[in-house]
């Protein structure tokens, strides 16, 4: 398969949107991990979020499993879940895994993540900004130190 040149942007979105979710995805028992996600997260804005999540985990595991590096980056999120580094360093070893997919998987990612918000991307919530690519009119953004905007 020829290797692809991914967006890092894509990388970055798909690490944000897994990464609150990790502890419970990578519970043996997914709908436990689910309900435990939901009750510890907070309700149906988190069920969006999950729904994704798991989304992109049926994409990125069955890779990601077969290798190391990417197994460790998800661990190290898993335990360490407000860790911006920890987020990075997932969001560099999916744009390495996502290289050796098919375009048609790549673009399948690319919906998961864009999902039905069109444009809209939440880059990072740091040092209290957010960056949006989009219209972001009648939302609701709210940003404390350690938390994490997940649309």
């Amino acid at each position: 398969m020829e290797e692809i040149t991914i967006d890092p942007g894509l990388a970055q979105q798909a690490a944000i949107l897994l990464a609150p979710f990790i502890p419970y995805l990578m519970n043996p028992a997914v709908v436990s991990g689910k309900d435990a996600a939901i009750k510890a997260l907070g309700g149906k804005f988190v069920e969006a979020g999950w729904n994704k999540a798991t989304d992109l985990w049926k994409k990125f595991w069955p890779e990601a499993e077969k290798n190391p590096e990417i197994t460790q980056a998800l661990l190290d999120v898993a335990a360490h879940a407000n860790d911006r580094d920890a987020e990075t360093v997932l969001s560099w070893q999916l744009k390495k895994l996502m290289t050796g997919m098919s375009p048609e998987a790549i673009a399948e990612i690319q919906n998961i993540v864009a999902g039905n918000i069109g444009e809209i991307r939440v880059t990072k919530a740091s040092n209290g900004s957010v960056a949006i690519g989009g219209d972001a009119h009648g939302n609701i953004i709210n940003v404390s130190p350690n938390s994490r905007a997940t649309i």
